[in-house]
C-alpha cells in the first residue's frame, strides 16, 4: 500500500489550460484559420474546396494523397496543374525534413522536422521484424521539468496542432519505404512519447488520434496507438472516456512520493495515491493494462 502524503499542490494555470477538452479550433473557423494542409481533416478540406468552387471529390483526392499515399502536391498527378500550383501557394503541405539519421542497420531513423512552417520537433522511427513504430512529439519543449529528460529542461515553447502531430506519421511512412526488406514498409504502431506531455496538450492529442484512425487517410487502429504521460490525472480519466481502445503508458520512475516529486515534479500536483486511483479507473473503463516506464537512475 502506498503511503499517504500531504494534499497535492495547486495545478499551474498553464497545465490546467492544456488539460481542457473541447474543439481545439471553433468549427466556424474552418478552414480559413489554417496555413498548413495537414491541419485540415477531410471535412475541413471539403469546406475549403467548396469555398474555392471546386467539387468535393477533389478534396477527397488531395486528402488521400497527403495522408494515405504521403504525396507532395507535385506527386499528385491526378490533379490539374493549376490546382497543384494553387494548393502550393494557398494551402502548403508543410512537412520539412531538416536532418535525418539512421542507426541499427537502417532499422532506426531519427528526424528533425519542421511541420507547419513553425516549430522544429523530433520524431523517431523504429523498425522490427513484425512491426514499425513511430514515436511522435506533441509539444515543442515541455513544462513538466523531469530531471532526467533533456526536453524537460528546455521549458515549453509551444503546443503542436493535431495536424502537426499526425503529420509526423506521414514522414514515418515515407521513411519506412526504405527500411530493410524483411521489415514492414508502413507504420503499424504510434507512440506519443516524443517531445512534450501529450495530456498537457489534450485537445490536439485527442484530435490527432482521431486523424490517425481516419480510413480515408492513415487508417490506423486505435489499439495500435499508445499515449505516455507523467501522470496528469484529469487527462488519464478523459483519455479513458474518449479513447478507450488507446493504450496508456505511465512514466513512473519511482514508487515513493518524495523521490518521485524530485524526479517528476508533476507528482506534487497528483501524488501516487491519486495516480493509482486514476489508473485503476482507466483499467476498469477500458479493460486494458497500462505500461509502466521506469528510468534506471544510479542512487535512486
Amino acid at each position: 500500500m502506498l503511503a499517504k502524503v500531504p494534499a497535492a499542490a495547486p495545478v499551474p494555470n498553464s497545465v490546467e489550460r492544456g488539460l481542457r477538452t473541447g474543439p481545439a479550433v471553433p468549427p466556424e473557423a474552418y478552414p480559413s484559420w489554417t496555413v498548413n494542409a495537414y491541419d485540415l481533416d477531410l471535412e475541413g478540406m471539403r469546406r475549403l474546396f467548396d469555398e474555392w468552387s471546386l467539387p468535393a471529390y477533389r478534396a477527397q483526392q488531395v486528402f488521400a494523397g497527403l495522408w494515405a499515399r504521403e504525396d507532395t502536391y507535385e506527386e499528385m498527378t491526378d490533379l490539374p496543374g493549376a490546382l497543384r500550383r494553387r494548393l502550393d501557394a494557398e494551402l502548403p503541405a508543410q512537412l520539412e525534413v531538416l536532418t535525418e539519421r539512421s542507426a541499427d542497420r537502417r532499422a532506426t531513423r531519427k528526424a528533425l522536422l519542421r511541420v507547419g512552417g513553425r516549430h522544429v520537433i523530433e520524431s523517431v522511427l523504429m523498425g522490427y521484424r513484425d512491426r514499425v513504430t513511430v514515436c511522435v512529439s506533441t509539444q515543442v519543449g515541455c513544462a513538466m521539468g523531469c530531471v532526467f529528460c533533456a526536453t524537460g529542461q528546455m521549458g515549453l515553447e509551444g503546443n503542436l496542432t493535431a495536424g502537426e502531430i499526425a503529420a509526423q506519421v506521414v514522414w514515418a511512412n515515407r521513411a519506412a519505404r526504405s527500411l530493410p526488406e524483411w521489415m514492414p514498409r508502413r507504420v503499424t504502431n504510434v507512440v506519443f512519447m516524443g517531445m512534450g506531455e501529450p495530456l498537457a496538450n489534450y485537445r490536439a492529442t485527442a484530435m490527432a488520434i482521431v486523424r490517425l484512425q481516419d480510413p480515408a487517410g492513415i487508417g490506423l487502429g486505435a489499439r495500435h496507438v499508445t499515449v505516455s504521460t507523467v501522470g496528469l490525472v484529469p487527462g488519464i480519466r478523459r483519455l479513458g472516456m474518449d479513447h478507450p481502445q488507446v493504450g496508456l503508458a505511465i512514466s513512473l520512475h519511482a514508487a515513493d512520493d518524495e523521490l518521485r516529486t524530485s524526479l517528476v515534479p508533476p507528482n506534487r500536483w497528483w501524488p501516487l495515491l491519486e495516480l493509482e486511483a486514476a489508473v485503476a479507473e482507466w483499467r476498469e473503463r477500458t479493460g486494458r493494462r497500462p505500461s509502466i516506464e521506469w528510468t534506471m537512475i544510479d542512487g535512486t
